[in-house]
């Protein structure tokens, strides 16, 4: 079905940009406030989340793990940021069927 076909085409398209604009926050953050601030941790939850909805989750795995240790570092184990990723990652390992990480 050529609607179908279309539907697909755009959503793909749709799902690259979302990833280059992910990935260029990224860059411009690591470059901004070097890799230990907090606003790269959010740029690796991001991409995260979109390698967890797109299914590819061993580079979710490795994005919400960045997040992890920037949080953490950053800001503390008890903050709500390092709560969110490790739920993310969690998340993760189930898909991965990881549950003993």
């Amino acid at each position: 079905n050529q609607k179908t076909m279309s539907r697909n085409i755009i959503s793909f398209g749709l799902q690259t940009m979302k990833k280059r604009e992910a990935q260029s926050e990224l860059n411009k953050n690591l470059k901004r406030f070097g890799s230990r601030h907090p606003r790269v941790g959010e740029s690796h939850q991001s991409l995260g989340l979109f390698y967890l909805f797109s299914e590819n989750y061993r580079d979710a795995e490795t994005h919400f793990e960045h997040a992890v240790r920037i949080y953490t570092n950053a800001l503390g184990i008890k903050h709500p940021d390092v709560a969110s990723a490790l739920m993310f990652k969690g998340l993760t390992h189930l898909a991965l069927e990881k549950l003993d990480d």
